[in-house]
C-alpha cells in the first residue's frame, strides 16, 4: 500500500525522492502544500474536510481548480460526505461525482457505517475511501466491500490507520492508507511504517504474503 501522509513531508527529514514508491500525500483545501507538489513528483489524493466539520463548498472548488496542474498525479478526490451516515453520503455523492469528474479528477465515495454493495453505483464510482466508525471499519462487511471494489478495478483507500496492526489488517484489500501518526510523531512514524511497507512489497514480489 501507498502511505498518504496528511502533513508537510519535510518535518521528519524524510528523503522524499528515495521513497516515491512508498509515500504520497493526502491533502485538503486547508492543508495542502503546493510548493511540495512542485518540488517532488509524488502521488497525492484530495480529501474534503468534512470529517473535521470544516467543509466549505467554495474553497473546495477553488482548491480543485488550483490543483489542476498536478491532477495527473492525483489518485482520487473524496466527494463530500457525512460521518457514519451512508444515506446522506450517497445522496451527496450523486451531486458531487459529476462535478469532480468533469474537473478531471477521479471521484471517491466515502464508505460509511452500514453501506451495502447494492447502495453503490459501481459504474460511476472510481474509488472508495473507508471512513466511518472504527468498529465498522474493522468489520468483515468492509473487507467484503473492498474485495468487490477490487474486483471492479476501483482504487481503495483506508482512512485513519495509526498502527502497524491495522495497516496489516487491510494490506491485501487496499492500495493506499493515511493516518495522523506523522503529524504528531513524524520521525517515529517514518521509522515504524517505511521498513514494514518496503518489506511487505518485497514479500509480494516473491509471493510470500498470505
Amino acid at each position: 500500500m501507498l502511505w498518504l501522509i496528511p502533513s508537510g513531508l519535510k518535518s521528519s527529514r524524510l528523503d522524499v525522492n528515495r521513497n516515491l514508491d512508498y509515500i504520497g500525500q493526502l491533502m485538503t483545501p486547508r492543508t495542502w502544500h503546493m510548493a511540495q507538489l512542485t518540488e517532488y513528483s509524488f502521488k497525492w489524493a484530495g480529501d474534503n474536510d468534512c470529517y473535521t466539520g470544516k467543509f466549505n463548498k467554495g474553497k473546495f472548488i477553488k482548491w480543485l481548480e488550483m490543483a489542476r496542474p498536478y491532477q495527473d498525479r492525483c489518485l482520487f478526490v473524496t466527494c463530500p460526505d457525512v460521518v457514519c451516515d451512508p444515506i446522506t453520503t450517497c445522496k451527496q455523492y450523486l451531486e458531487w461525482q459529476p462535478i469532480i469528474k468533469n474537473m478531471g479528477y477521479r471521484p471517491a465515495l466515502v464508505l460509511q457505517d452500514g453501506i451495502k454493495s447494492k447502495d453503490i453505483d459501481w459504474a460511476n464510482t472510481d474509488a472508495v475511501f473507508v471512513g466511518g466508525s472504527t468498529d465498522w471499519k474493522l468489520s468483515q462487511d468492509v473487507i467484503r466491500l473492498l474485495i468487490k471494489a477490487g474486483e471492479r478495478g476501483k482504487w481503495r483507500h483506508i482512512g485513519r490507520i495509526n498502527s502497524l496492526k491495522r495497516m496489516s489488517h487491510f494490506w491485501n484489500y487496499a492500495e493506499s492508507f493515511d493516518g495522523t501518526d506523522f503529524i504528531y510523531h513524524p520521525e517515529e512514524s517514518v521509522k515504524m511504517y517505511l521498513p514494514k511497507i518496503r518489506g511487505r512489497k518485497l514479500q509480494g514480489i516473491f509471493q510470500l504474503v498470505d
